[in-house]
């Protein structure tokens, strides 16, 4: 069972091991219909074959973006393989949703909201209720419970966060990875493009982001153009990766040439 965001947020990030972690983001669904998880050791072996490529084609990476990191646990594994071989780069985290707010609702009653309002959990006398509704909660009787549950406390926390008395603010990553002196953490539109980021970084990743679940083609073109201007220049890297289930991953390594354009470095499975 996910610990309540509170005490989840409140814990010494070196007592929040990987499974604390994974229960709780993966009881977090966003007001994206997306769920704000990252499976552990997702790519065991991808990172230390990226590391070997990297380092033969000659690239010195001093800045990494890593775009769509939901809850940071990829990324606190790519660190870990550039630091296996003795490079430390800063590392900037980027997802949609990364502020929310752990506002009150009633005395030991509490909620986890976005930015909007919209509710990830509630906190009632210790107990934690997902907002969202499965399949089996038709079948044990609890699709009316959770429905009464948000038609009480969902207004309820709207108004709290309105106020703005008694909240606190939290960001939904991995502790691990905020606590990380050489880690950056920032919401932001891969969309859009950020001045913030333009041609700052050795080596860009997006993962499980750049595809037709959630995005068109203009818009899949848009968000491949702001990446590109994210690139320090001739000699940095790109990756762009899908993945199907643990261990069937498809992607593309870019290197950008001193022409600008992108040339192919390595293609993983079925490529990008």
């Amino acid at each position: 069972m996910a610990l309540p965001a509170a005490t989840f947020f409140s814990a010494d990030s070196a007592e929040i091991t990987p499974d604390i972690e994974g229960d709780f983001f993966g009881s977090l669904k966003l007001s994206n219909q997306t769920f704000k998880t990252t499976n552990v050791n997702r790519f065991e072996g991808l990172n230390d074959e990226l590391i070997r490529l990297i380092t033969e084609s000659g690239s010195a990476i001093a800045r990494v973006l890593d775009v769509g990191v939901s809850s940071g646990v990829t990324t606190i594994e790519l660190l870990r393989a550039f630091r296996a071989v003795g490079v430390s780069p800063e590392v900037t985290a980027t997802d949609l949703v990364v502020e929310a707010y752990i506002v009150p609702l009633w005395r030991a009653c509490r909620a986890l909201v976005e930015e909007g309002g919209f509710p990830l959990q509630y906190e009632l006398f210790g107990m934690v209720v997902r907002p969202w509704r499965r399949h089996r909660d038709l079948l044990n009787g609890m699709i009316a419970v959770r429905w009464l549950v948000n038609r009480v406390c969902a207004p309820r926390a709207h108004q709290a966060l309105q106020r703005g008395k008694g909240i606190r603010s939290v960001r939904l990553i991995s502790p691990r990875l905020v606590s990380d002196p050489r880690a950056k953490v920032m919401s932001d539109d891969v969309l859009k493009r950020n001045p913030g980021l333009v041609a700052r970084f050795d080596f860009v990743r997006a993962v499980n982001i750049l595809n037709l679940h959630y995005f068109d083609e203009p818009q899949l073109q848009s968000a491949i153009d702001n990446l590109k201007s994210y690139m320090a220049g001739p000699g940095s890297l790109l990756l762009i990766l899908r993945t199907r289930g643990q261990g069937d991953l498809h992607g593309t390594l870019f290197q950008l040439a001193e022409s600008g354009r992108l040339r192919i470095v390595r293609r993983f499975g079925n490529g990008s």
